[in-house]
Formats: C-alpha cells, sequence, structure tokens
C-alpha cells in the first residue's frame, strides 16, 4: 500500500532581510517530536532553532537562557539567546534562539539528535 509522503519544508519563512540579503548563516532542518525547555521544536540549524510556546512567556528578546533539548531518549543541555520573538494566537508565540557558547562534544551531540529528528519528519507519513 502506498502512503504519500511528507516532506519537510521550511521555505515559506522569511530568510531575507528588507534589502534582499540572506539573513541565515546555516541552512535549517524541519524536525519532529523533537521538544525544548520552551516547547515544540520546529526547525534547527547549527546557529539556532525556532520554537512554538504554548503560555505565557517567561523571556523576552535578547535574554541568556539554558536550555534542554530532547528527542526519545537522547536530551542536550545548552545556552542560547532569543533573537526574536512572533505572537501567533492567544498565549502562543514562536520564539528563535541562537545558540552560543557550544563544546565540540555538545555540538556532535546537537547534530546527532538534528539527523535522528530530520530523517523522521521527513519520512513520516501524511496524516488523513
Amino acid at each position: 500500500m502506498f502512503l504519500p509522503m511528507r516532506v519537510a519544508r521550511t521555505d515559506n519563512l522569511p530568510s531575507h532581510d528588507s534589502r534582499g540579503a540572506e539573513v541565515r548563516r546555516t541552512g535549517r532542518l524541519r524536525c519532529d517530536m523533537l521538544t525544548c525547555t520552551f516547547g515544540d521544536v520546529v526547525d534547527l540549524s547549527a546557529a539556532g532553532m525556532r520554537v512554538r510556546h504554548k503560555g505565557g512567556l517567561r523571556v523576552a528578546v535578547d535574554d541568556s537562557v539554558s536550555l534542554t533539548l530532547s528527542f526519545a531518549a537522547a536530551e542536550v543541555s545548552l545556552d542560547a539567546r532569543v533573537v526574536w520573538m512572533r505572537r501567533t494566537g492567544f498565549r502562543r508565540h514562536e520564539i528563535g534562539f541562537e545558540f552560543t557558547d557550544m563544546s565540540p562534544e555538545t555540538r556532535e551531540c546537537l547534530h546527532e539528535i538534528a539527523r535522528c529528528a530530520t530523517k523522521l519528519a521527513t519520512l513520516r507519513p501524511e496524516a488523513a
């Protein structure tokens, strides 16, 4: 039986500034079932991530935070800075984080978690 497959895409998000210049330093990967201290991770890159947050906000732009990324039984703790915040509904926001001060071990662990979470997002059958 053939199941339609959903391809992970994040190209509908702004990737250029008002002058048309690229604003990202690294590419993004859409993730599935990846969570962090602040909510569900929508997409992830080597430099940061976008998180869907529900509830009251406990952070502001330019805040430095410590957070934990979780996927299945794997977890990695890291430091980040809040780069942007966007309201998406009543008590719902998206938050952009930039990773700061990552050790090579933390970067490798993040890479492995991203690889697994991205594979799942790309291969997951489309919901009916």
